[in-house]
Formats: structure tokens, sequence, C-alpha cells
């Protein structure tokens, strides 16, 4: 495999992490929908080039290429809870034109695409607003393109 197939930018493999800790976490109808979560970030993941293997080996699941198909709405209060980010920042996002206009999909849930919410979190992870606000005095720490930091 090259290095770029094996990409996993640490924010995407936080989010994930904490995706499929909250979908076993899930029970009745909440599972039902944290299950459609998952599936929808990991297609929004490989829509931004993450390497699907990558991920698989990351949380130890070989489901994780057959559950990428479909790039579906994620709630941004879902992506919010999941990612860490604050709910004002994501809004944030929208109003300077990185994430598209809300969608309402066949299950009346409106939000954005999983893929947009990862492009953007992907956009801004170096930047320092989008860092928590208890970070933002923080030094800058460089990062190489695989989210390592270098000296």
């Amino acid at each position: 495999m090259t290095p770029s197939e094996d990409m996993l930018p640490a924010p995407v493999a936080d989010l994930l992490i904490a995706t499929v800790r909250a979908e076993k976490a899930a029970t009745g109808a909440r599972r039902r929908v944290a299950f459609a979560v998952t599936r929808y970030l990991f297609a929004g993941a490989a829509a931004n080039g993450v390497s699907l293997a990558a991920v698989a080996t990351l949380l130890g699941r070989g489901s994780v290429y057959n559950r990428a198909g479909i790039d579906g709405i994620v709630l941004a209060e879902e992506f919010s809870a999941l990612s860490g980010i604050p709910l004002d920042r994501i809004k944030g996002w929208d109003d300077a034109g990185i994430l598209p206009a809300v969608t309402t999909d066949a299950a009346h849930r409106t939000g954005y695409p999983a893929s947009a919410l990862i492009r953007a979190l992907l956009m801004t992870r170096n930047s320092p607003a989008s860092e928590p606000d208890h970070h933002v005095d923080a030094p800058a720490v460089r990062r190489s393109d695989h989210g390592v930091p270098v000296p």
C-alpha cells in the first residue's frame, strides 16, 4: 500500500472511535439511528480519501467495507456530540460556506451530508478556530499530514 492509502487523520480516527462507542452503548430505536450514523460517517470518511483499510484496522472491524455505502445526513447535534466540536462552531462552518445548506432526508432528519462534515473537520483541524476555547492560548503544535506532531 502507498502512504496515501494508509492515511487516517487523527480527528477522523477520534470521531470514528467515538461513533462506534456510541453505537455499542445505544439501545432500542436509538441503536438503529446510531448504526445509520456510523454507516454515514464511514462513507463520509471514504469520500474524503480516508482509507477504509486503515479504519478497519483502527476499529478491529471488517464490516467497515460493507457499511460504508451511504453518505447520509448527520444532525449537527450528533456530530457535535461525537466529535467534541461545539455546536456553534459547526454552525459557523455553515455560515462561512464550508458546509452546504442543511438537507432533510427521507426520515425527516435535517442535517448535513457526513462527507461535508468530515471535509469541514479536515479543513479546519489546524486552525485556531477549530480548537476548543481552552486550547486557543496554547502554543501551536505543528503536525504532519498524518496528524503526527513534528518538531
